[in-house]
């Protein structure tokens, strides 16, 4: 918050060591889905075609999906950009990298928080047009995972990672902005952050 008052913008960098504890985790879990997979034991519980669906379940879910995702999420290095003037500007640190979502103040309608602790994401629910400008900017990937999204989190909602440094005090901080610029927000739909 100081570096915001004082400058008029601070960053979100992604936290590479979450990352790579993800990443890690991914990698062992996709282990015990293999050693699962070609080790399937009968137990007295559950049969063995059971634990071999489990294993490819595993294997499937951490280790097609989830490995490769990790991977370019480490190599894009996504950051979100808050300026106190223009708003919020969320995409890769790489340098001329478009931005993947850019959001002005006035397009914004509420911002909270989802999730639990470390785990929480910050959620940003948009003006109907804005939503649908920073749909059509994404990627396809990310354009149907959004709105996929928006059906558990709410309407016109655009959130960010978890995967953020301090995405815990994202919230607080863009409360604050807010109230700066436009005065106390409203809380008929519950909590601003």
């Amino acid at each position: 918050m100081t570096e915001l008052q004082q400058t008029g913008q601070t960053v979100f960098p992604t936290n590479m060591t979450r990352m790579w504890l993800s990443l890690l985790g991914t990698l062992g879990f996709t282990a015990l889905g293999l050693w699962i997979l070609f080790n399937p034991h009968p137990t007295m519980r559950f049969p063995s075609w059971v634990v071999v669906i489990f294993g490819a379940a595993a294997v499937l879910f951490f280790g097609v999906i989830g490995i490769p995702s990790l991977l370019f999420q480490m190599a894009r290095r996504n950051r979100l950009l808050v300026d106190m003037e223009r708003g919020l500007s969320f995409g890769s640190e790489k340098i001329g990298a478009q931005a993947e979502a850019d959001i002005a103040w006035e397009e914004v309608k509420r911002v909270r928080s989802w999730g639990y602790g470390v785990n929480s994401f910050t959620i940003v629910n948009l003006k109907p047009e804005a939503y649908a400008r920073v749909q059509r900017q994404s990627s396809t990937f990310n354009r149907v995972l959004t709105a996929a999204n928006s059906k558990m989190i709410g309407e016109n909602a655009y959130y960010f990672p978890a995967t953020l440094k301090d995405n815990r005090q994202l919230p607080y901080v863009l409360e604050a902005v807010w109230t700066q610029k436009f005065g106390e927000p409203d809380y008929s739909q519950g909590p601003l952050a």
